[in-house]
Formats: structure tokens, C-alpha cells, sequence
């Protein structure tokens, strides 16, 4: 049988910094970025997702929190999961005034808002302003239920 090279691209790239992320390894996950990268493989939304979504896991907050404006350097407009990500990581560092200015951004037109699922809350009605929305001075009342 002939061997085959495979070629990596986006897709198995986003499917083993995933990986990463399910096993707890949110170096791995920066590592698979950098290596896209390197060899010049663009990422897509899914890629840069999973990636925020594995840093903020493993409380890299400021790298995942770069990798938003990388999103927007490469025309890629982020979407609520790696605001939602972001948003609750940089709350439960203790970080309230840049999760209310982050929030405050995926507040912008084109991004919904949510509500973080960690956030403390005053009232626990579902669709009750989040801690976050009170500190940004934002009172909105559409909570995402899920990512």
C-alpha cells in the first residue's frame, strides 16, 4: 500500500487543539496555534475558538484575550464563544473592570449578548442581569443558554 502524506489544514488543526482542550492541555492547544501559523495555515473561527476556549480553561486570560484581537486582525469577527470564554475568565481572576470593557464590546452590534455561566449574580432568575452587566452598567436581559 503507498504511503500517503496528509496535509494538515484548518479543520484537523482545530479538531486536535479541541483535543487538547477535552484533555486539559491548554499548552498544547497554543502550541497547535503557533504551529498553524507557522506553517502557514490559516485559521478559521472554529480554530481560534477552540483556541480561547482552551486557554481561558487552563486561566491563560491575557493570551486568550489577545487571541480576540488577533481574530480581528485577520478579518475573522468573533462570535459569543470566545467573549463568553474571555468575559468569564477575566471575572473569576478578579479582573472586573476588563470582563465589564470586554463585555461591554460584545455588546457592540453584530455580537449578542449573554450572560457568563459563572457570574454571581443578585437575583437568580434566569434572564436577570449578570454581575458583569452590572459592573459595565449595562442592563440587558438576553442570556445565552449555551455556546
Amino acid at each position: 500500500m503507498p504511503r500517503r502524506r496528509l496535509r494538515a489544514d484548518a479543520v484537523s488543526f482545530s479538531t486536535c487543539i479541541t483535543a487538547g482542550h477535552k484533555a486539559g492541555r491548554w499548552d498544547l492547544a497554543a502550541g497547535l496555534l503557533a504551529d498553524m501559523r507557522g506553517r502557514r495555515v490559516a485559521p478559521n473561527i472554529i480554530t481560534f475558538n477552540a483556541s480561547v476556549t482552551a486557554l481561558t480553561a487552563g486561566q491563560q486570560w491575557e493570551s486568550a484575550v489577545s487571541l480576540l484581537g488577533d481574530m480581528q486582525e485577520v478579518r475573522l469577527q468573533p462570535d459569543l464563544c470566545p467573549y463568553r470564554a474571555s468575559v468569564d475568565a477575566l471575572f473569576h481572576a478578579g479582573r472586573r473592570v476588563e470582563a465589564a470593557r470586554l463585555y461591554r464590546r460584545a455588546l457592540q452590534p453584530g455580537i449578542a449578548a449573554y450572560r457568563p455561566a459563572g457570574a454571581r449574580c443578585g437575583r437568580r432568575r434566569q434572564g436577570s442581569p449578570c454581575s458583569c452587566s452590572r459592573v459595565a452598567g449595562v442592563r440587558h436581559r438576553s442570556p445565552l443558554r449555551a455556546c
